[in-house]
């Protein structure tokens, strides 16, 4: 197999997933499909044996798994080193998306998406549910929010929060210096979202209603200071989406405009005036964003 038969690139991103890794990787090896694909599983320096474990399946399968391994570990360095060697690295006309640690259930989940995007050009992406896998033992295995068979858009997405990233099949042209831009603004935490919004902007989505894939859970807490920081970063996170998202604002700015004048309301009950009243203004400026913007595009089309 060449790198111009390669049809779908799996992008596997992996660090310290040594339990979950041989599931994962079964997933890729057993799909059955008519075309040539390939697997791009990338060991971020994982301290744990998963790079031994990706060796082991890169000796048995070399047409498929195609590894990467790190000696520093990269995601550290929020740089987008990572996308740049993926990128570098993938040869398909789709990507298919899944992590170390979740894993696909359907050996035709890649045949059945391929047919699906090569006879509908229109679409940028499609996705499938999956089941929830919880690792503490103390809940079901429960579907991972409720898609219906539908089209939706960027609006859709941010709404029903995130499609699983283990489901998503998306034509790698997209995957391109814009997309990067703006998926490089750091004040993004969740990278998934800020690809699906992209490629809503470039066709159509598709939610094929089979669920082939397993999200998996791991449980864990927070500290009230780890959620304050958290909240800041998420805030920090939809203002991003705001700016580069125009059709997600009806939902995001709302969320921004209260959360500025909760935690205004909370600084001036401290006695902390100046600062209250600057968080609150904020909230003011995000709540009429939706009508300014409005106004900008009736002012446009007059003219």
């Amino acid at each position: 197999m060449t790198r111009s038969e390669v049809l779908v690139s799996i992008r596997c991103l992996v660090y310290n997933h040594e339990p979950y890794l041989r599931q994962c990787l079964d997933g890729f090896v057993m799909q059955k499909t008519d075309f040539a694909f390939e697997a791009i599983v990338h060991d971020d320096a994982s301290t744990d044996k998963s790079a031994d474990i990706i060796r082991e399946y890169a000796a048995k399968y070399p047409d498929i798994i195609k590894p990467i391994y790190e000696t520093e570990n990269l995601y550290s360095k929020h740089d987008g080193s990572i996308k740049r060697i993926m990128n570098a690295n993938t040869h398909g006309k789709y990507i298919a998306l899944c992590e170390g640690d979740d894993y696909w259930t359907d050996p035709l989940k890649l045949q059945k998406q391929f047919d699906f995007m090569e006879a509908n050009p229109e679409y940028s992406l499609c996705f499938h549910p999956a089941y929830v896998k919880f690792e503490n033992g103390l809940q079901e295995r429960t579907l991972y929010r409720k898609w219906k068979e539908t089209d939706y858009n960027g609006l859709d997405i941010i709404r029903q929060w995130t499609i699983p990233t283990a489901s998503v099949f998306f034509r790698a042209k997209f995957y391109n210096k814009k997309y990067l831009e703006i998926a490089n603004d750091r004040r993004f935490i969740y990278g998934d979202i800020v690809l699906f919004e992209y490629l809503s902007t470039k066709g159509r989505i598709k939610c094929i209603n089979e669920v082939m894939s397993v999200y998996r859970r791991n449980a864990g807490g927070v500290t009230e200071k780890d959620k304050d920081e958290l909240s800041k970063n998420e805030i920090k996170h939809f203002e991003a989406i705001s700016e580069h998202f125009k059709v997600c604002r009806p939902y995001v700015n709302p969320i921004i405009a209260s959360y500025y004048l909760n935690c205004g309301v909370i600084q001036v009950f401290k006695g902390k005036n100046p600062k209250g009243f600057f968080l609150m203004a904020k909230s003011i400026r995000w709540s009429i964003k939706p009508a300014i913007d409005m106004l900008k595009r009736n002012i446009k089309r007059i003219l």
